[in-house]
């Protein structure tokens, strides 16, 4: 198993969860590549706040935001009472809560994107091509093939954890995230 993290957050003990998962599906972690069945590796790309408003649009603005919250007050002031000012002053008071909660309560969410892949080894050959179309500068390119054949079958895939909490610290999210990236990369073998 290798696990790498290109991410600028601390992920040091994810290697340590995604062995206990697998042994407690059954499966023997082995030190010694050689004597392996399949191989893992992961690499977290990225962990790091995604903003939900920005990533869902209007579907995440948790209290309806600021603007809601006054013509909601003044609705049922004015429902409630035949004075225009009271209308305004309560219409007003209520957009100001409604600012005030959106300021202290904020809707959190943490993503880790991480790239896996399972090498599976196989009893039958397995022929592999690999193309590379490598740029060169701004305006040529260098193709590389090879191909190989071996006893081993690759499956690759992305794997996105997601940690979500009102006021959400990146300290609680992290085991979240590692807990969700054990628990798929358990669940695919």
């Amino acid at each position: 198993m290798q696990v790498k993290n290109t991410s600028n957050k601390d992920m040091s003990s994810l290697q340590e969860l995604i062995s206990t998962d697998i042994r407690a599906k059954g499966y023997t972690v082995v030190a010694d590549p050689e004597k392996a069945n399949y191989w893992i590796q992961a690499n977290v790309l990225k962990a790091d706040k995604m903003d939900l408003r920005e990533a869902n649009g209007l579907l995440g603005q948790g209290y309806q935001g600021a603007i809601t919250g006054a013509a909601l007050g003044s609705s049922i002031a004015a429902y409630n009472s035949n004075s225009a000012g009271t209308t305004l002053g309560v219409g007003l008071a209520a957009g100001v809560i409604g600012l005030a909660a959106d300021t202290l309560v904020e809707d959190i969410n943490y993503t880790m994107v991480t790239d896996v892949q399972i090498t599976e080894r196989t009893n039958g050959k397995v022929m592999t091509n690999d193309v590379a179309a490598l740029t060169q500068g701004t305006s040529g390119y260098k193709v590389q093939t090879s191909a190989k054949e071996e006893h081993k079958q690759k499956y690759q895939t992305r794997v996105i954890s997601n940690a979500n909490k009102v006021n959400l610290k990146f300290e609680e999210a992290k085991p979240v995230l590692e807990k969700e990236l054990a628990n798929a990369i358990s669940n695919i073998l």
